[in-house]
């Protein structure tokens, strides 16, 4: 490893190896379960853990990982002095308004069976107008939206003039509206059926589906815009995708795209063309006797047909244009002057993950296995001696996990289980045990794992074992893996608290803290350190009550967290 060059002397001693045997108290946690309950989306939330190291050896933390990106914590590679106990943050945040549940699985050395930390959220949406969508996915969230935004205020073909003249009003001239396709501002006044005239654009093709220009979908001003009459003439009913030749129209370029059988806007409209076609596929249910649907091929219909195309590419574009503030403001406009319904694509562009119909991409339905470690180093037993490890099997996928087969490719191993069911959102541990002789040398196996997940179904978990006659532990003095300031404990605190930070290297360091003003309160720490573990103490007794914020740098690392004075 490359930190023993950094060794600075050594503690020699002899002991029993405690570390290879059933202990299951060498690493404890405050708690196993963290619930953050029902939180908002689109904020970060924050719960904390505390580690406790309940033995008399330095323990090192290899790795701590959640599956999903919702859940991350701040705990990173670092040594656990003895007897010490270590507080580390774990952040939820989530743009869903769905559950999660996802497992933090911390791994150690010298045998130290995984710690498991089951993590679960019930993410929210602030605004009430979709509350009926909350934790549905695929045909239960498409009939959820559908009913939210049916029934909408319905304007006449020739509303659509005074409709259009507020929805798409160009803000910089309030006089003007921006025409779809190419940016344009044109004179609210100036539309008709003359080529250098705007008129009224169905961006999901009226052909497609043969509801002309009666409404409802006909005169749905979440699809319609203005558009350059020689523009829209071109466009045509064309389906949408990537390619063909470049359009140039005789007012200027336009950045548009065509072939015989699709049409593709500038960049700025691809997103809003991909919008719009969600918001009439979620919409149009056949209520109204056309059931609107997207398809990943083109042309998508030479015979009226309810359908568009193409599915994979509107998806594309849905997440390279992102919704900016234009449609926000046209979303709004529709809803509060007009139609009083919304385009939920816009409000929440992350619907379009939730639904199949939509993005083409299936709802996870199949078991997911992990397995923590993937390969395991059970340390050094003595003579006759008994070592056991603990593998954790976790299911985080939505069906039960059969595990049918698990079996130890060399004999001396044994496990406590041979199968098991695990139900979603769950793990279990199986046990590995291994008897020594009275020979030395290093032992192995191989645990093999077959299951019913669709993607991982055969999994190999190499495991290792040193075996001596007598053990003499040789620990060095402790040199982290990495640069870490940790969090003060305790937090929140009255009125001191102690800071740790690790260093993995020498260096000039400084250990500032700050109000929540930004203003310094104080170097605690100033000076040349080199490669350890340190902890300083921060007496606030003569501050008010408030946040702050301490801050390390060291080497050209640099991280800063905040603590709480309560007073």
């Amino acid at each position: 490893m490359k930190n023993k060059s950094l060794i600075l002397f050594f503690l020699v001693f002899s002991f029993h190896l405690l570390f290879a045997q059933n202990d299951w108290q060498m690493i404890t946690a405050s708690d196993t379960v963290v619930n953050f309950g029902s939180v908002a989306a689109y904020e970060k939330h924050t719960r904390q853990v505390t580690l406790h190291n309940n033995s008399d050896k330095v323990v090192h933390i290899l790795k701590a990982e959640f599956e999903e990106a919702v859940f991350s914590s701040d705990l990173n590679p670092l040594p656990m002095p003895p007897n010490s106990d270590l507080i580390f943050d774990i952040y939820f945040e989530s743009d869903q308004n769905v559950n999660y549940t996802d497992f933090l699985h911390i791994e150690f050395d010298h045998g130290i069976h995984p710690l498991i930390i089951e993590t679960s959220a019930q993410a929210y949406y602030s605004d009430s107008y979709y509350d009926a969508t909350q934790n549905l996915w695929g045909a239960e969230l498409k009939s959820a939206l559908h009913n939210i935004i049916k029934g909408h205020t319905q304007k006449s073909y020739a509303d659509l003039w005074t409709v259009l003249s507020d929805t798409d009003e160009d803000p910089n001239n309030p006089n003007n509206v921006i025409l779809i396709y190419t940016g344009w501002s044109y004179p609210k006044s100036d539309h008709g059926g003359d080529p250098d005239q705007w008129n009224r654009e169905h961006v999901w093709a009226k052909s497609h589906g043969d509801f002309d220009n009666d409404p409802p979908a006909g005169t749905d001003a979440h699809h319609i815009r203005p558009c350059d009459v020689s523009v829209n003439s071109k466009r045509g009913n064309l389906d949408f995708d990537n390619g063909g030749s470049l359009y140039t129209d005789p007012d200027g370029v336009t950045n548009c795209y065509y072939d015989s059988d699709s049409w593709e806007p500038r960049d700025e409209d691809k997103g809003d063309v991909a919008r719009m076609m969600y918001y009439m596929v979620v919409r149009y249910e056949g209520e109204e006797g056309y059931d609107l649907e997207l398809v990943d091929y083109t042309p998508s219909t030479t015979a009226n047909d309810p359908v568009f195309g193409k599915k994979s590419t509107l998806y594309q574009w849905h997440w390279m244009d992102s919704v900016d503030n234009w449609e926000r403001r046209r979303n709004d406009r529709i809803y509060n002057n007009w139609q009083h319904n919304r385009n939920p694509f816009i409000d929440h562009p992350e619907f379009a993950d939730r639904l199949p119909s939509i993005s083409g991409e299936p709802i996870p339905s199949d078991p997911e296995i992990v397995v923590s470690p993937l390969s395991v180093e059970m340390d050094t037993v003595e003579f006759n001696t008994t070592a056991r490890y603990y593998l954790a099997i976790i299911n985080t996928g939505v069906k039960d996990l059969t595990v049918s087969d698990i079996q130890s490719t060399n004999s001396q191993f044994t496990i406590d289980q041979t199968s098991m069911v695990l139900p979603p959102e769950t793990y279990g541990y199986l046990e590995i045990s291994f008897t020594s002789g009275e020979t030395e040398g290093a032992y192995s196996t191989t645990i093999q794992i077959t299951s019913n997940d669709p993607d991982e179904g055969y999994i190999e978990v190499p495991v290792s074992i040193q075996v001596a006659e007598s053990i003499s532990f040789v620990e060095p003095a402790s040199v982290p893996y990495t640069m870490a300031l940790l969090q003060n404990y305790p937090n929140p605190f009255n009125p001191v608290t102690t800071i740790r930070y690790a260093l993995n290297k020498s260096g000039h360091v400084q250990l500032s803290v700050y109000d929540s003003a930004g203003r310094l309160n104080g170097r605690l720490v100033n000076q040349q350190q080199k490669a350890g573990q340190f902890s300083v103490l921060f007496d606030g007794r003569n501050l008010p009550s408030g946040v702050y914020f301490y801050q390390l740098k060291a080497a050209g690392f640099t991280q800063v967290k905040k603590m709480l004075l309560l007073k």
